[in-house]
């Protein structure tokens, strides 16, 4: 870095990294900050406001989404610089937003169904891995696991012990990892898996290997996905609007809370187990999941409002 808050940068980095944080996203928006005050006020030496907001202003074709994030990124870094007791002009929270957030959409139990009939049978005389055995298994676990997307792609098969049945998640966000049980059903199906695609081909490196022995992409199981979508009649809103590959993860944390509230089980026991089955890095990850869950089921909401309002107020049944 060059520019003249390169020293600042630098140790705001170390710390957020020292906390835990990987600060993958916005290590590429700093060093671009670095540059762009380098370029224009390479002799500042405080960020001020005229620096800030023409950092902030809204490129050409650039997206409302990214442009927010740039300022979260500078905004975060200018709070470092004030904890210094440097002065440092600090965007305000919300001035430049991020746009309308996507509404993750619930699958129903019927979708569900339907979507792993299809994925089940698809292309089931072809003799190609991804085809036959990939893609039924993989999607599977992103479900029944309530896995990120990128977390199932990049498992190895030494993170899948076929015998107890337990899969590892090392460091995914916010460097968190791992351990992850799965039903004696889905043991099953991963035990045939492996024993099919993997005992004999020990090159293999990742559970779900592409053609190369590479981790199968997200553009392929994107594309997959919507077929299978299309194959299940369950509707597409277009580019944006979902559903989303994600969405078996929000489903998978819904249902569940759904479950535990119906069967009367103690959440203040049981929402830790589902914060670290799921990877979450704070409670407000997981309590997020309490609204959605009254949202998607409202003849839930009375008891998770008596149970939970002191934990989230704000919950209620969107209009």
């Amino acid at each position: 870095m060059l520019g003249p808050f390169k020293e600042h940068i630098e140790g705001h980095i170390a710390l957020k990294q020292a906390l835990g944080y990987s600060y993958i996203v916005a290590i590429p928006i700093l060093e671009e900050f670095d540059r762009f005050t380098f370029d224009k006020y390479p002799f500042a030496d405080e960020i001020t406001r005229e620096i800030a907001i023409d950092w902030c202003s809204r490129k050409p074709h650039e997206t409302q989404s990214s442009q927010g994030m740039r300022a979260s990124v500078v905004r975060q870094l200018s709070k470092y610089i004030v904890s210094l007791d440097i002065p440092a002009y600090i965007v305000p929270d919300g001035y430049y937003t991020r746009g309308t957030q996507y509404s993750p959409y619930i699958y129903s139990d019927a979708e569900i169904t339907d979507f792993f009939k299809v994925a089940d049978i698809y292309k089931r005389d072809s003799q190609k891995i991804f085809d036959r055995y990939i893609v039924p298994l993989f999607f599977r676990v992103l479900y029944t696991c309530g896995l990120r997307c990128k977390e199932a792609r990049v498992l190895k098969i030494s993170d899948v012990d076929v015998e107890s049945g337990i899969i590892t998640i090392n460091k995914s966000k916010n460097n968190n990892s791992r351990l992850i049980p799965v039903s004696d059903e889905l043991k099953q199906a991963i035990n045939e898996y492996y024993f099919t695609v993997h005992q004999s081909q020990q090159q293999h490196e990742y559970f779900f290997p592409d053609r190369k022995g590479e981790p199968v992409t997200e553009s392929k199981m994107y594309g997959v996905f919507r077929l299978l979508l299309w194959q299940a009649d369950i509707s597409h809103g277009g580019k944006g609007k979902g559903p989303r590959m994600h969405d078996f993860r929000h489903t998978f944390a819904v249902k569940c809370l759904k479950k535990w509230v119906e069967q009367g089980k103690n959440l203040d026991a049981y929402l830790p187990i589902l914060r670290t089955y799921m990877g979450h890095y704070s409670f407000k990850e997981t309590a997020y999941y309490l609204r959605m869950t009254a949202e998607v089921f409202p003849n839930i909401l009375i008891t998770l409002e008596k149970a939970y309002a002191g934990i989230i107020p704000e919950l209620e049944v969107s209009e």
